[in-house]
This record gives structure tokens, C-alpha cells and sequence, in this order.
């Protein structure tokens, strides 16, 4: 997929469990649970997930955060919808 913005053509990577571990981690920082009687109630800072999904993103492009920066909302949220299908197991990858 060529990104016209920083000129440079990125391809999905594998998601791999380290990549994983990473992005988890970047989720949730700063997260405080609490018991609520029977129930663990959880509260996730909204800017975790921001964090987080640009993470992924960057580890699965190789596209640097300054570069994620500068892409429009347009191929931003392309590659999104790519790195989603990648980190879900929906994207149908071909064995060689």
C-alpha cells in the first residue's frame, strides 16, 4: 500500500504475541480497578486506545509516529482498517 503523503510503500506485518504484549501494555497504562461488590469495575483513560492503536499501527507498517502524524485522516484510516484485519485474524494471508 503506497502512502502518498510520506511517499513510502508499507506492507502488513505479521502480528506476532510480542507485538501484542505492546499494544496491551500501551492500553493500559495508568489503569485502576476497583472493586465494585461482586463486580471489578475498570476504567480505561480514552487516550490509551488513540496511544494504542497508533502503536499497532506503527509496529505493523514500520512507519514512524512523526510519519503516522503527517498522513491524511483518508490513508490514516485506511491503514487502520488493514492493521485491524491483521491483529483480529480476519485478513486471509497466503502461504508460499
Amino acid at each position: 500500500m503506497l502512502i502518498k503523503t510520506v511517499n513510502k510503500e508499507v506492507t502488513i506485518a505479521t502480528y506476532t504475541r510480542a507485538m501484542a504484549r505492546a499494544v496491551n501494555a500501551e492500553m493500559m497504562k495508568g489503569v485502576i480497578s476497583t472493586a465494585k461488590g461482586k463486580d471489578l469495575e475498570t476504567n480505561i483513560p480514552a487516550m490509551n486506545a488513540d496511544n494504542a492503536e497508533e502503536l499497532s499501527i506503527c509496529l505493523l507498517t514500520g512507519l514512524s509516529l512523526d510519519e503516522l502524524g503527517q498522513l491524511t485522516v483518508v490513508e490514516y484510516d485506511a491503514l487502520k482498517v488493514e492493521v485491524n484485519k491483521a491483529t483480529t485474524g480476519t485478513e486471509k494471508k497466503t502461504e508460499k
